[in-house]
C-alpha cells in the first residue's frame, strides 16, 4: 500500500526516537520524519524520546517514552506514528509482534521515514520472526494476544480510542466504563440518520449540517463514520476498519458486543437499515442520485405510442432577481411529444399515493415482493425469446452471406446482388435491435434486482407520506413510487392528455381515463 493512500493533508502524528550511543543519530532521526510529515502535508505534533537506550538490553515494558506513546495511542490523540525504521521499535522479533498487535487494534498507522513505507507491511518482519522462532511458537503468542483482546472485546470492554462523536467517555475500573452523552452533540447525528433513511447521501448531509451549523466542520467522511458506527446503536464494535486505513472490513469479520453502558441514540433495526442501504450503494446496487431527484417518475413514465421511456430534461433558469424561468419536462425523444413535471406529477403522484392508503404496510410489502419477482421472471424469458430469435436471424444471414458470395464472384444478375445485399442489411439491423433489447432487459433486471427495497425502508417512507404532517420530503416519495410503479404510460394523442398506469399492489391495471376520473377493471 502506498504511504499517500494513508496519509492525507491536515494529519497529525507523534515521532517516536531512540538512540543507544550517539546523540546525533537522534538529530538524523528527527530531520528524516519531519522531512516525511512535511511530504505528505501533515505535522508532527508531539515527540516521544528514549535517549541512550538499547533495544536490545532494555525491556519494552521498561522503555518509558515508547510505553507512554502507546498509552497515548489508546486515546486517539494522534493519527499516525513516524520513526526512522523499524529497529529503532524493538529489536526483539517478540516484541515487534507485541507493538504491532497492540496498534493494530487501535488502527493507527506506524510508518518509518527512511523507507516510505508502512510498518505493518514490513515484508522482513515476518522473515526475522520465523529465522529466530518456530512457526508454532510464534502462532501461540500471536493466538494467546489476539485472543485475549478478542474475549475483551466480546465482553464489551471499551478497548481505548477516542470516544465517537458526541459522548464523553468516563473513565473507571474495567466493566464500569462509562460514556456520557453530550446531548447538544447528538442532536447533529440524530439528523444524519434521519436524512440518511429518507435517501440522502453522505456528501448532502454534510451539506445541509453546514448550512445549520457553520461552526463545526462536516465532511462526508465524517458522516460515514458516525453512520457506519454501531456504537450508536449501543454495540461496541472492534476490527471494523482495515489496519492504516479508514476503509471498513466486512460486517461478518466485526466483533459486536452489546452493552449496557452505552445510550444508543437510535435502535438496532435502524443501524442495520442504515448499514444495509451503505451496503447497497457501496456494491452499486442503489444509488442516492437514483432517489433523490425532483422527478418523481423518472424511469418509470412511457410513451403510449413509442413504447419509450420519457427523457427528463430540465430548462428551468433562476434569474438575478430569484425569479424562476423555464420548464422542467418529460420528453419523448422519438415523438418529441413532452408534459411538464408540474402536470403530470399534479395529475398522477396524488392518486397513486391515494392507493397507498388502502393497503396495510405488509401488504403493500408482500404484493411488491412478488410482483417484482415476476417482471424479473418476465424480462428473462424475454430474453430467452431474444436469443432464440437472434439465432434464428444468424442463421438466415450466414446462408445468404453464402449465396451472396457466389453472385458476386460471377458477377451476374446484379439485381438480385442488390437485393441480397438490402436483405442482408436488413438482418444486420434486427440483430443490433435485438442486442439493444436484450442489454436493456439485462439493466431491467439488474435494477429490479438489486432495488435496494427492504420492509424498513418502505415503512418509513409510508410512516412519513401517510403522516398527518406534511413534512416529508420528495426523497420518502420517490422511494415509495420506485417500489409501487410499474410504469405510468401518458397518451399524448388525447385531447387532454390520459394516463394508464400499473402499480405492483394491485395484479389489475388502475386506467385514468381523464385527469378528473379514475377506475379500477377487475
Amino acid at each position: 500500500m502506498s504511504l499517500k493512500d494513508v496519509l492525507k493533508p491536515g494529519m497529525k502524528g507523534i515521532f517516536y526516537g531512540r538512540h543507544s550511543t550517539d546523540k546525533q543519530q537522534m538529530d538524523s532521526q528527527r530531520q528524516s520524519v519531519y522531512e516525511l510529515a512535511k511530504k505528505y502535508k501533515c505535522s508532527i505534533i508531539e515527540e516521544y524520546l528514549d535517549p541512550g537506550v538499547s533495544a536490545s538490553k532494555v525491556e519494552l515494558e521498561k522503555r518509558e517514552s515508547i510505553q507512554r506513546m502507546l498509552k497515548d495511542a489508546r486515546k486517539k490523540e494522534f493519527d499516525f506514528i513516524a520513526v526512522y525504521s523499524n529497529d529503532r521499535l524493538a529489536r526483539n522479533p517478540i516484541e515487534h509482534m507485541i507493538i504491532r498487535l497492540k496498534i493494530k487494534t487501535l488502527e493507527i498507522p506506524i510508518v518509518i521515514s527512511s523507507k516510505e513505507t508502512l510498518y505493518d507491511h514490513e515484508d522482513d518482519l515476518y522473515q526475522i520472526v520465523q529465522d529466530t522462532f518456530t512457526k508454532i511458537e510464534l502462532e501461540k503468542i500471536i493466538t494467546r494476544t489476539y485472543d485475549g483482546l478478542v474475549a475483551q472485546a466480546k465482553k464489551g470492554h471499551f478497548n481505548g480510542g477516542r470516544a465517537p462523536y458526541g459522548y464523553k467517555y468516563i473513565a473507571k475500573p474495567r466493566g464500569n466504563e462509562a460514556f456520557e452523552p453530550i446531548e447538544e452533540k447528538l442532536i447533529y447525528v440524530k439528523k444524519m440518520f434521519e436524512l440518511y433513511k429518507k435517501g440522502e447521501g453522505f456528501q448532502a448531509i454534510a451539506n445541509h449540517l453546514s448550512e445549520i451549523n457553520s461552526e463545526e466542520k462536516w465532511t462526508k467522511e465524517k458522516v460515514r463514520a458516525i453512520i457506519t458506527n454501531p456504537f450508536y446503536a449501543g454495540y461496541i464494535a472492534w476490527g471494523k476498519r482495515k489496519s492504516g486505513t479508514s476503509s471498513l472490513k466486512e460486517r461478518d469479520l466485526w466483533i459486536l458486543a452489546d452493552q449496557e453502558y452505552i445510550t444508543p441514540i437510535i435502535t438496532k433495526e435502524e443501524w442495520e437499515l442504515c448499514w444495509s442501504i451503505y451496503h447497497d450503494r457501496k456494491t452499486r446496487k442503489t444509488s442516492p442520485k437514483a432517489i433523490k431527484t425532483s422527478f418523481l417518475l423518472k424511469d418509470l413514465v412511457q410513451c403510449k405510442t413509442c413504447k419509450q421511456l420519457l427523457d427528463t430534461k430540465n430548462q428551468r433558469t433562476t434569474s438575478n432577481t430569484g425569479k424562476s424561468y423555464g420548464e422542467r419536462k418529460y420528453i419523448c425523444s422519438s415523438c418529441n411529444n413532452y408534459i411538464t413535471l408540474e402536470r403530470l406529477h399534479d395529475d398522477m403522484v396524488p392518486r397513486i399515493l391515494a392507493d397507498v392508503r388502502w393497503q396495510t404496510k405488509d401488504e403493500i410489502y408482500n404484493a411488491v415482493e412478488v410482483t417484482l419477482n415476476k417482471e424479473i421472471q418476465e424480462l428473462e424469458n424475454q430474453i430467452k425469446s431474444l436469443h432464440e430469435a437472434k439465432a434464428e436471424y444468424l442463421v438466415k444471414k450466414s446462408k445468404l452471406e453464402v449465396e451472396l458470395r457466389q453472385y458476386m464472384q460471377k458477377n451476374e444478375n446484379k439485381k438480385v446482388i442488390n437485393i441480397l445485399t438490402l436483405y442482408n442489411q436488413s438482418l444486420n439491423k434486427s440483430i443490433m435491435e435485438i442486442d439493444q433489447l436484450i442489454t436493456i432487459n439485462h439493466k431491467q433486471i439488474d435494477m429490479k434486482s438489486n432495488f435496494s427495497f427492504t420492509k424498513e425502508l418502505i415503512d418509513n417512507a409510508i410512516d412519513s407520506i401517510t403522516a398527518e404532517s406534511v413534512n416529508h420530503t420528495n426523497t420518502d416519495i420517490r422511494s415509495l413510487l420506485l417500489a409501487l410503479v410499474t410504469s405510468v404510460t401518458v397518451n399524448f394523442k388525447t385531447k387532454p392528455v390520459t394516463y394508464d398506469y400499473k402499480l405492483r399492489i394491485f395484479a389489475d391495471k388502475l386506467n385514468v381515463t381523464n385527469p378528473d376520473q379514475i377506475s379500477i377493471f377487475h
